[in-house]
């Protein structure tokens, strides 16, 4: 089996978009469900051209 690779820093990229939960993104105890986080990738997809290293900042 093969080595995870490390993940990139943080100063990798240079946009951060934060994004604010919403009630129905989490679950009884407060963590965002899986499937919510899909959708998040899905919104910082857009702007690639403009900004090819943008990174979606949870919070």
């Amino acid at each position: 089996m093969s080595e995870r690779a490390s993940p990139l820093p943080r100063e990798a990229f240079a946009v951060f978009r934060p994004i604010t939960t919403r009630w129905m993104d989490n679950d009884a105890y407060g963590h965002v469900n899986n499937v919510v986080y899909y959708s998040y990738f899905d919104t910082s997809k857009p702007l690639p051209a403009q900004q090819p290293t943008s990174c979606v900042e949870f919070r």
